[in-house]
């Protein structure tokens, strides 16, 4: 039976269960109900080659909730939800899925649906021309929130929002990998929280409006607890105030880790008056608090008096934070002065300044920044918290034997961070990485069309001693044969931390269900020659990371 004869026959409120299958449908949901596969099915909805003008997946109806599935292949939206004749929908959640490979944006709602987006993997969409080449896409939208998601290697943006004030928490996502920004909040996007995400490698460098989270006319009144990373070419790029509405009672940028932006961690600017255009309602006036600003390009923060007209009003209060081994600690290029004080510039000389500290020796600081007093340490008090945020598998190489083996070859990486307690006040997140290998040999029947599939467990510690964190894992680690074999790995083998690998390359799996077949007190006998048909046998890998605080001061 078809996929949408299933749907048109359900009643309103009812949960929909679809067996196993690829189905090569565009789907309409006009009721409310729940779609997910079978108990232990997989399930697909392929809409290669059909109707270019019609979404993957299209919601009509409140109360939809969809979920499990891969969803993939179409030639526009992968899921719309509304329309000219649907408009406001509610209650819409979308829990789960992988989303991938479509021409237009993999979620998009522009008739002010109210979402939950949790738990997905959306990747590799936005693969046409025109517009809304972005993960989520979201303008105008009702109160939403994007929670916990993998967003991946969508052309343009991983989540755009625009001229929408209902409220939108954008909530531990992984970012990554998008020609144009992480996150970006444009043209009177307002009433906006974004927390605890990590954003790495977006932006071209193309233009400044691009970066890891992207502001153009628009407000975000909390950016906390974010690890920002290898982003261009500003890591916050925050450009005009919105044309209307009453200023914020704050805007607070706090407790972020923002590493190696090609240019800024955070840039600012707000139309002053007395320029060619009119200025904003009100100036760009955050708190820019105990966050971690280290090795970008240009300045930890700079202070714009041009974007595309001047002058700039933006005033930001700067305190509290560590700003480490950039070319500029904070350069302000208005005529007003910017608070500044109670940092750390990476020496206990402070900042430098040709006439007002020549003698420092930290990151140097331009005119018109009040810096005196600074913060003459970096001081950590303890390790409050490690966790491990991703295993995944990076690479594997399959060689066979004329026996009928096959050499096995698994590159690893593990990706994390810490929660650091520098003072009573100051806490900071430091992410950190690990590659391993591990090589065995197995029995594997067909070499085509087959790859790998791991899940993890995980447990981290981590302790400090003098300057140096010492970071030691426990990994429990299943890998299967996608669609054939499992492998059963001996739980020794070779396992070493790389250097100098970049942080962040982080993929997101969906856990995958297998038979627990323990080793023995032999692994090697019991495991690496193992043959067993969709089981699995758990290993454990000890792994120690060490990260020197000194190297940061």
């Amino acid at each position: 039976m078809a996929l949408q004869d299933l749907i048109d026959a359900a009643p309103p409120g009812s949960t929909v269960s679809v067996p196993a299958g690829v189905y090569n449908e565009q789907i309409t949901i006009d009721k409310p109900l729940t779609l997910q596969p079978e108990p232990g099915a997989t399930v697909t909805i392929d809409a290669t080659g059909l109707d270019s003008s019609l979404p993957t997946v299209l919601i009509l109806s409140s109360d939809v909730t969809i979920r499990d599935l891969t969803i993939q292949n179409g030639p526009f939206h992968g899921i719309q939800a509304g329309n000219a004749s649907a408009t406001n929908l509610t209650n819409i959640s979308i829990i789960n899925n992988e989303i991938r490979g479509h021409a237009n944006a993999g979620i998009i709602t522009n008739h002010n649906a109210s979402m939950t987006i949790s738990d997905n993997i959306i990747e590799n969409n936005g693969t046409g021309a025109g517009f809304n080449l972005s993960g989520i896409v979201l303008y105008p939208h009702g109160p939403t929130s994007i929670l916990n998601n993998s967003i991946n290697n969508n052309n343009i943006d991983g989540i755009f929002a625009r001229g929408s004030d209902a409220g939108l928490a954008i909530v531990g996502n992984i970012i990554e990998n998008h020609l144009n920004s992480g996150i970006t909040l444009a043209w009177d996007q307002k009433n906006t929280s974004i927390e605890f995400n990590i954003i790495n490698n977006c932006g071209s460098g193309n233009y400044d409006e691009q970066g890891g989270i992207v502001i153009i006319q628009s407000m975000a009144e909390t950016i906390g607890n974010n690890v920002i990373d290898s982003c261009n070419p500003s890591g916050i790029f925050w450009g005009w105030m919105p044309t209307a509405g009453d200023p914020p009672d704050e805007i607070l940028i706090s407790y972020n880790n923002i590493t190696n932006s090609i240019r800024d961690g955070i840039y600012l600017f707000s139309q002053g008056p007395g320029g060619f255009i009119p200025p904003d309602q009100f100036p760009l006036e955050p708190v820019i608090k105990n966050n971690f600003l280290l090795y970008n390009g240009r300045a930890g923060v700079y202070v714009s008096n041009l974007y595309y007209y001047s002058p700039g009003n933006a005033n930001p209060t700067i305190n509290n934070n560590n700003i480490i081994d950039n070319e500029w600690g904070v350069f302000n290029a208005t005529a007003l002065t910017v608070n500044a004080i109670d940092n750390w510039w990476g020496s206990n000389t402070g900042p430098y300044h040709p006439t007002l500290n020549p003698q420092g020796t930290g990151n140097p600081v331009s005119d018109n920044v009040d810096f005196i007093p600074w913060s003459s340490n970096l001081q950590v008090f303890e390790v409050t918290g490690c966790s491990v945020q991703d295993v995944s598998l990076e690479n594997y190489y399959i060689s066979p034997f004329t026996n009928g083996d096959s050499k096995v070859k698994l590159v690893m990486k593990v990706t994390g961070y810490l929660e650091i307690k520098l003072t009573d006040e100051i806490s900071a997140f430091l992410p950190f990485d690990i590659w391993f290998t591990k090589n065995f040999i197995m029995q594997i029947p067909e070499l085509n069309n087959i790859k790998p599939v791991i899940t993890a467990t995980s447990a981290c510690n981590a302790s400090l001693i003098g300057s140096v964190i010492y970071i030691e894992m426990e990994l429990g680690v299943v890998v299967d044969i996608e669609g054939k074999r499992t492998i059963l790995i001996s739980a020794i083998g070779p396992s070493s931390p790389r250097p100098n690998i970049p942080d962040f390359n982080i993929q997101k799996k969906k856990p995958r269900k297998a038979k627990k077949n323990k080793c023995q007190t032999n692994p090697i006998e019991e495991c690496i020659n193992a043959q067993v048909i969709f089981a699995s046998c758990e290993f454990k890998q000890s792994l120690l990371k060490t990260i020197d605080l000194s190297e940061l001061m």
